[in-house]
């Protein structure tokens, strides 16, 4: 980076010092209370301190009192990606009237349900599923914690769910005592306790219903995934866990802040991709060497070395492909004693790419069509390339030097990890031990997050600090959203990210996709402005607000416009912040940390 280009960035601190050294200070009261919270609550919990990196200044400039949803790379469960804030509670008003049944009031009685005793009674009587049930006030998109007591039980299991909702699935019941479940209500109507046929016969006491106040993500994602960790080392994720990646940025010290990751389904179409030795495998004119020290911290590379014999000397296997699809060509490969390796999809003259790993520059030939180099620990850089397929067969070649034949025995080079995709970009290694031709990677789906009382349809701003994945012509959104009103960035074709807010879109062209943005989009009756990188790069002074907002997702609605990419920060604040304060969330609280955001080499 020339030095020149840093005022192209606002970055923001209480005390600069030593010219690029910034100071701020940390007042982690609240900051430690919310995190104690949120990693009381949450199965995993890491990236504290990329964490308060991102939350100390919202803190100092009165911002994080500000945020009604604070999202950061820090904690998960299942299934569920945390927030910071709103911090996790039940509220205390209790919905369900004549919980303890001690009247006969209140509730409906289906097929011979009873209320005596203090108690509900499930019996079954022959004439269908007894049940209770009761009308209360609940809202769409909002999360209830259901509590009730068995304290009758002879046999049989019940399921508690909402109007026409989807059931929870019958709860097992083998004995008294007390249950709790948590729904997130998608339609409104009655809660429901059904008992499960001519089995039942039990009793239940003590109902309660109260609304839980949090702003997590559902998350799914039916397959296992790989990450980056805080290490450096790819290591696998189970199905339904999210992914905080540290592959972005600088490794190691305080800039090294995870990211969700999101990404699209793949499929790897090459086989044995740690596994060189398979026939599957060609090897020509080479000696391969087991167990090598690998980008996951084991021993499962290989080191491939030329043999004496005059020839080409390849690694390469070959998968089947769709003719007029785009692939994307990629393997890990750590330097030998030769700096240039080529990546080709033939035996003979189809290079499509060639690498210098002393410079970490590449070249591609006409048949290619991108490429790249990523960087990880301990020496290895995966490197990539694409092309139109013009056959039903695509191979992957790799090999040392700039051409393809020669006796030099010097050449050597260490290889993990190959992956062939249909796509324009690379995604995360997904490994495949060869029991199948193919293994799919299920796309990350993130969305459901809030609900009407965290948002406002009068003003607003929705902040993010975000990299996409590519730049590939298809949309991407992030919004706070009602179903059909948008609120939020949608990322566009022709590299531009489109603030859309009711009626009123304005655009901005960033540099690069591949780098973090932080974008702010302001709206209010008559006062809509874009904030990129601590500048203003857009306003509108007319147009009407959107109205009904009640989720936030990685999405333009409904599933549909699916984000893809990392994000590092992700906040809402239900009120048309200031100029100053819309510069000081889109401005970095340090140097360090916004070479990290831009990958400077500093």
């Amino acid at each position: 980076m020339a030095f020149g280009e840093i005022y192209k960035y606002t970055w923001w601190g209480k005390v600069v010092t030593n010219g690029f050294g910034f100071i701020y200070q940390s007042y982690l009261s609240a900051i430690g209370g919310l995190l104690s919270v949120l990693s009381g609550r949450s199965d995993e919990y890491e990236n504290q301190t990329g964490t308060e990196d991102i939350l100390t200044p919202l803190e100092d400039s009165g911002l994080l009192d500000k945020a009604s949803i604070i999202l950061t790379p820090t904690a998960y469960s299942t299934n569920f990606i945390n927030v910071v804030k709103p911090e996790y509670q039940v509220l205390p008003t209790e919905l369900v009237t004549n919980g303890t049944f001690d009247t006969d009031t209140d509730w409906d009685k289906l097929a011979g349900a009873t209320i005596d005793g203090g108690q509900a009674n499930l019996v079954f009587d022959g004439s269908g599923n007894p049940a209770i049930k009761q009308n209360i006030s609940i809202s769409q998109n909002k999360t209830y914690k259901i509590v009730f007591y068995i304290s009758r039980w002879v046999s049989g299991n019940i399921d508690v769910y909402v109007s026409s909702d989807t059931r929870t699935g019958y709860i097992t019941l083998n004995g008294v005592g007390q249950h709790t479940i948590y729904l997130n209500i998608k339609t409104l109507g009655d809660v429901r306790f059904v008992g499960s046929g001519a089995t039942s016969d039990f009793s239940i006491d003590n109902v309660s219903v109260k609304e839980i106040q949090e702003a997590d993500f559902d998350f799914v994602r039916a397959t296992t995934a790989t990450r980056v960790n805080a290490l450096g080392l790819i290591e696998e994720v189970a199905a339904g866990i999210p992914r905080i990646d540290y592959s972005s940025g600088s490794i190691g010290g305080s800039a090294s802040v995870g990211q969700w990751l999101f990404e699209p389904l793949r499929t790897n179409l090459i086989r044995y991709t740690e596994d060189f030795s398979q026939t599957y495998w060609t090897k020509q004119n080479i000696i391969i060497t087991s167990s090598q020290s690998s980008p996951d911290g084991g021993n499962n590379a290989y080191k491939i070395e030329n043999d004496a014999t005059a020839g080409n000397h390849v690694l390469g296997a070959s998968a089947t492909v769709s003719s007029g699809v785009t692939y994307c060509l990629s393997i890990f490969i750590k330097k030998g004693d030769k700096n240039i390796i080529s990546i080709a999809d033939g035996f003979q003259s189809n290079i499509l790419a060639t690498f210098d790993l002393d410079d970490l520059t590449y070249s591609l030939t006409a048949a290619a069509t991108s490429g790249g180099i990523e960087t990880y620990s301990n020496g290895w850089y995966r490197l990539w390339t694409t092309r139109l397929s013009n056959s039903t067969s695509l191979g992957l070649k790799v090999f040392t030097g700039s051409t393809y034949a020669g006796t030099d025995t010097s050449g050597y080079f260490y290889a993990y990890g190959a992956q062939m995709e249909a796509g324009s970009y690379p995604t995360s290694y997904y490994p495949n031990d060869g029991a199948t031709a193919t293994v799919t990677r299920n796309a990350d789906v993130a969305n459901n997050s809030g609900n009407a009382d965290l948002f406002n349809d009068s003003e607003g701003v929705l902040y993010a600090n975000v990299a996409r994945l590519n730049n590939a012509l298809i949309y991407e959104s992030i919004t706070v959203n009602s179903g059909s009103n948008i609120n939020g960035f949608s990322f566009r074709i022709n590299g531009d990210i489109w603030a859309r807010s009711g009626s009123n879109t304005m655009i901005y062209t960033p540099k690069d996709f591949y780098y973090n943005n932080k974008l702010a989009l302001k709206y209010k009756t008559n006062d809509f402005a874009f904030w990129v990188n601590g500048f203003e790069v857009a306003e509108d002074t007319s147009g009407t607000v959107p109205t009904g907002l009640n989720v936030l997702s990685f999405d333009g609605s409904a599933g549909a416009e699916p984000f893809y990419g990392n994000t590092k920060e992700l906040m809402y604040f239900p009120e048309a912040l200031t100029d100053l304060e819309l510069e000081t969330v889109t401005s970095w609280s340090s140097f360090e940390l916004m070479a990290a955001d831009l990958e400077y080499e500093v």
